[in-house]
């Protein structure tokens, strides 16, 4: 694969920048719920569920669009730059506009309006900020943008924390995260003027008419991953109740935070891949099939040892009154394989400008999801969701396994793939012997045993992956890559 440090090194900062956001976000309402009443955390989650929603209006679905046209011409930078930032631009400014009018007549309690306000003001520089870092991942060059998000989002946790340590409400975390991202939208532009290009005014309406008819099936990509997003939970509170959504939220809890790892991979992968689509199908492939391998090497793993260790690890987190929840994270384990592949599939269709492919594979694998949940929840309760949304991801995989095979792209799964899954499994029965072990060692102390199996199971893994030759010469040259001194790439 080309690039490999470049790729490492940019997965590793998106990465990173993710999880400090989810921490940071953790902490944050961890304090607020202590700190104030139950309203003051209603209204927080108010206005953040408010902005969150709008913004994927800002987004256009350029996150992904603008990798994949980038990639083939690099020379029209600084045209996709001007163009995107002015549809970005527009659709936030229009988007308050709805919520200046829409909010007023809403039966929010005053507080939360005003959050509301504050927090759509943050989609100006939301829209911006998506195209640009767009372009900095294009160029490989993602820790132009992901470092300064990083401070920004160390800058808005530690002060967020800070004012409500001195008593002030639920709305200066709302103005801390809006000045935090103005700063951040002030900055970027000397890292993209330093590193990628010197922006200039460039205005081509045919250009502009001709993006927007692309970029719409990208954005009903994002509209349709949003409005599916949590269609099991909702079925699920209809047909069972807050109790059963509960107890599978505390198992989905357990595995999406996984799902950044692929997601970011990717995220640096595919303008490469967009490249060598360009070149050959032969290149294409090589880079498509080695990240199917480096993901599952990491997926599967997860996967066995979410299985293996979930009697332990769901009352660890949550508690004794949640044991019911161990068997849903056993079967939402195996959604992570699905994923981490699944992110490759449609982001190689993407890259050969099949994306009208990509949404209509995504419209009917969601509806096919919600439509189980439909037939199982009202029986089988939150083992149905959980269910219904592993047999969706496994449908969506089937769909695009299909057409990427009859587009001509080779997939041998199963040579990717057997020998990780072999010591994956082999990992998990050491990993249950010893967990049955410690119990007896230390019937008190899961921690304790948790602490202990977690390298072992580790260690075991990585002896069985260099027993059985996973990794091939071109996999471990491509890792000596990574960790060469000197100049990564031109």
């Amino acid at each position: 694969m080309s690039n490999p440090r470049r790729i490492f090194k940019n997965t590793v900062v998106l990465t990173l920048n993710s999880v400090t956001q989810q921490v940071g976000n953790i902490l944050l309402f961890f304090y607020l719920s202590r700190l104030l009443q139950v309203e003051g955390v209603g209204i927080y989650t108010t206005a953040m569920a408010v902005f969150q929603t709008a913004s994927i209006g800002c987004s256009m679905g350029f996150d992904s669009f603008i990798p994949r046209e980038l990639a083939k011409d690099l020379s029209k930078t600084n045209r996709y730059l001007i163009h995107a930032s002015l549809v970005g631009l527009t659709s936030a400014l229009l988007l308050i506009l709805v919520l200046l009018l829409v909010i007023p007549h809403t039966h929010y309690l005053p507080q939360t309006k005003v959050g509301i306000y504050i927090m759509s003001l943050v989609l100006i520089p939301t829209a911006l900020l998506t195209v640009w870092r767009a372009v900095f991942i294009t160029y490989g060059k993602a820790e132009y943008i992901a470092v300064p998000s990083l401070v920004a989002i160390v800058g808005r946790i530690v002060s967020g924390l800070g004012l409500l340590a001195l008593g002030f409400s639920e709305i200066s975390l709302l103005v801390t995260y809006a000045v935090f991202s103005y700063l951040l939208l002030a900055v970027t532009p000397y890292f993209l003027w330093k590193h990628i290009i010197h922006p200039h005014w460039e205005f081509d309406r045919r250009f502009l008419w001709a993006m927007l008819g692309e970029l719409k099936v990208f954005m009903g990509m994002v509209l349709l991953g949003t409005l599916f997003s949590q269609a099991e939970v909702l079925i699920l509170s209809v047909t069972r109740g807050e109790d059963a959504v509960g107890l599978y939220s505390a198992a989905w809890k357990l595995v999406t935070p996984w799902v950044m790892i692929p997601s970011n991979y990717m995220a640096t992968v595919f303008p490469v891949l967009t490249m060598a689509y360009q070149q050959s199908d032969a290149q294409a492939a090589e880079i498509q099939n080695r990240s199917i391998k480096y993901l599952w090497a990491v997926a599967f793993p997860l996967t066995v040892g979410l299985v293996t260790v979930a009697g332990v690890v769901v009352p660890l987190f949550y508690g004794s009154s949640f044991h019911e929840a161990i068997p849903a994270l056993r079967i939402l384990a195996w959604y992570l394989p699905l994923n981490f592949c699944n992110t490759v599939f449609w982001r190689s269709l993407l890259a050969r400008d099949e994306h009208r492919l990509v949404l209509r594979g995504q419209f009917l694998t969601d509806v096919f999801r919600a439509g189980l949940a439909l037939l199982l929840t009202p029986r089988f309760g939150f083992m149905g969701a959980a269910v219904a949304m592993v047999l969706g991801r496994t449908s969506g995989f089937g769909y695009n396994a299909y057409h990427l095979r009859r587009l001509g792209m080779p997939l041998p799964l199963l040579r990717l793939g057997g020998k990780l899954a072999l010591a994956a499994g082999v990992m998990g029965v050491t990993t249950w012997a010893a967990l049955h072990w410690a119990a007896l060692q230390w019937p008190t102390s899961q921690w304790l045993s948790v602490s202990l199996i977690v390298p072992l199971a580790a260690g075991v893994y990585g002896l069985l992956i260099v027993a059985l030759r996973a990794f091939d010469a071109d996999d471990l040259d491509g890792f000596r890559q990574i960790w060469r001194r000197g100049k990564a790439y031109d």
